[in-house]
């Protein structure tokens, strides 16, 4: 055994590989400790972020909610009151009770503004949806070629009159035509709130707009009301232009959901939106021509069509607006500014340029040395 006081018997070479070992240790604890110092107000952003899209989402909910409620209401007491339901349909699914329809669009309001997003704040968007999508909107397209074709031929180009045309609750062959893409129309109200799933389980909160949420919430209720009491006739003009417009719109969203590859072919985009607002000047310029003749249509089917019309109207304009003219209008003020930016620079180089041309000069026609030669031949 080694006296007390004797010195370790290892090597130097094992003594500096401990040191070394420690010291990286304690450099790598430190820069351990440090990155999570860092992550902290960036979580600390995050969190924030997260909960302000949350807090947007509730509201877009709220809104949407209390309105959906209010057609309901409107339905219930004023057109249903005043309008005899069709008999035709008493058997038919989703037509004997609109209370069933407006719980439907509340549970709707609440998956995609509360429950769906709660649901997907720790994960990522849900893979494999892409193939889905391009499905979904090739079938899209596809049905409402079939309801559009359905309310062409049982009226819109079959003897419809564009002024007045009252319903025919009839047998005919005609009128059971219209009916049955009355029918479908309405329920093709119910697959577009698969749009909105779609957003939400990729995480595409942006589109969960205001807009948005309230136009696929209140559809299913007020197009219930409608195709209940008036499933043919002057009601079913926005049922022909809207099924055009989804013919379109689903058409766009396949090709954009193919992938970026094909986002080059997507430079119609506004001219869509715009066709979307020329269909609800066209139902407002079609249902108020009514108040300067003599049509017997209820009056309150009409001020239904009108009030949901004028809002939707409203709310895309509003849309078209941002996304469009104030999006050109900050382009073009960016440009401005570079502008601005570049003719500065220019005149400052130009001013530097003329002032060194200027000391140049002088100094040639007067010999004048420079400041180091100057010193040296006076020391």
């Amino acid at each position: 055994m080694p006296p007390s006081g004797h010195c370790s018997s290892q090597s130097p070479e094992t003594i500096n590989r401990k040191i070394n070992k420690s010291a990286f240790n304690n450099n790598n604890n430190n820069h351990i400790k440090f990155t999570k110092d860092m992550d902290v107000p960036e979580q600390t952003a995050a969190n924030k972020a997260l909960r302000e899209k949350m807090a947007a989402l509730h509201k877009t909910g709220l809104i949407s909610a209390i309105i959906t409620v209010g057609m309901y209401y409107y339905g219930t007491t004023v057109v249903g009151t005043n309008m005899m339901v069709d008999p035709r349909q008493n058997t038919w699914i989703m037509m004997q009770s609109s209370s069933a329809i407006l719980v439907l669009s509340l549970v709707f309001i609440f998956g995609v503004t509360v429950w769906g997003p709660w649901v997907m704040r720790n994960r990522q968007p849900v893979k494999g949806l892409k193939n889905v999508m391009i499905m979904y909107n090739v079938l899209q397209v596809v049905y409402n070629c079939y309801v559009f074709y359905l309310m062409c031929v049982g009226g819109w180009i079959n003897g419809y009159s564009l002024t007045c045309q009252q319903c025919d609750y009839s047998n005919n062959p005609q009128a059971i035509t219209m009916l049955h893409g009355a029918y479908w129309y309405y329920i093709s109200k119910f697959i577009d709130l698969l749009d909105t799933v779609f957003f939400v389980m990729n995480k595409k909160y942006e589109h969960v707009s205001l807009l948005h949420v309230i136009h696929h919430s209140v559809m299913p209720v007020n197009t219930f009301f409608v195709i209940r009491y008036m499933p043919g006739g002057h009601s079913t003009f926005i049922g022909l232009l809207n099924s055009f417009v989804h013919i379109v719109m689903y058409f766009y969203y396949c090709v954009a959901a193919m992938g970026p590859r094909f986002r080059k072919f997507l430079w119609w985009k506004r001219y869509l939106t715009k066709l979307q607002l020329s269909q609800f000047i066209a139902v407002i310029l079609h249902s108020s021509q009514l108040a300067f003749i003599d049509c017997p249509i209820d009056a309150s089917m009409t001020r239904f069509l009108l009030a949901t019309t004028y809002m939707f109207l409203f709310l895309f304009s509003d849309f078209y607006i941002k996304a469009y003219l104030s999006k050109k209008q900050k382009m073009e003020e960016r440009e401005q500014e570079k502008l601005k930016s570049l003719a500065k620079s220019k005149r400052n180089s130009t001013t530097s340029g003329v002032v060194e041309a200027v000391q140049r000069t002088a100094n040639n026609i007067f010999n004048l040395p420079t400041a180091p030669c100057f010193l040296q031949n006076n020391t």
